[in-house]
Formats: structure tokens, C-alpha cells, sequence
């Protein structure tokens, strides 16, 4: 199969990544860590409501941003909302919270 022409539904890899990217992108995918990964920051925002994507990393025991970067996949399958934008503690940047889909 070649890789380098595949569309991810869920931006792991861009097109014009390297092969081997778009090859990790899919191995996380198939074997459950995609799925692990956003679990858990699914309830990292449950428990930490109104946290900002950068304050969430810094939670998690996950590595290279990987908390944020699952968020917009959360938003898209409406497990999570995103709020209003506030003064992240760690950037100091204004910045989105994040809060659980339905008031949970």
C-alpha cells in the first residue's frame, strides 16, 4: 500500500509527510494507542474542566503535546466543547478551554 497518498481523517500525518510517518500515523491507529491516547485525555478534561490544551499536556504523562493535539478530535465526535478563551497558566498566551461535551 502506498502511504504517501492516503487521506487521515484525523490529521496523524499529512499527505506530504514522510512515508514513515504516515506509517507510524497507522500503526497508532491499528494497534489501540490512538485510541488509549484520546481516552485518556478525554478524562483529563473531565477532570480538570476548563483547562487550556497546554495546561492539559502538562497533566497528562503523555509526551510531545499529545494531549492538545487530540482535543479537536474529541470536539469533532462532540465529546468535548470548546469554551471561552482565557490566559493559559503555562503560555501565558490567551487560549481556548476546554470543557466535556453535556455538562459532564
Amino acid at each position: 500500500m502506498d502511504h504517501q497518498f492516503l487521506f487521515d481523517p484525523y490529521g496523524l500525518a499529512r499527505t506530504s509527510d514522510p512515508v514513515t510517518s504516515q506509517q507510524a500515523a497507522d500503526q497508532i491507529d491499528t494497534d489501540g494507542t490512538l485510541a488509549n491516547m484520546t481516552r485518556h485525555v478525554l478524562e483529563l478534561v473531565r477532570a480538570n474542566p476548563g483547562s487550556t490544551g497546554r495546561e492539559l499536556d502538562e497533566l497528562s504523562d503523555t509526551t510531545d503535546g499529545q494531549a492538545h493535539k487530540r482535543l479537536s478530535e474529541l470536539e469533532r465526535d462532540c465529546q468535548v466543547r470548546r469554551g471561552d478563551s482565557r490566559q493559559c497558566k503555562i503560555s501565558g498566551r490567551q487560549a481556548a478551554t476546554w470543557w466535556p461535551a453535556g455538562g459532564k
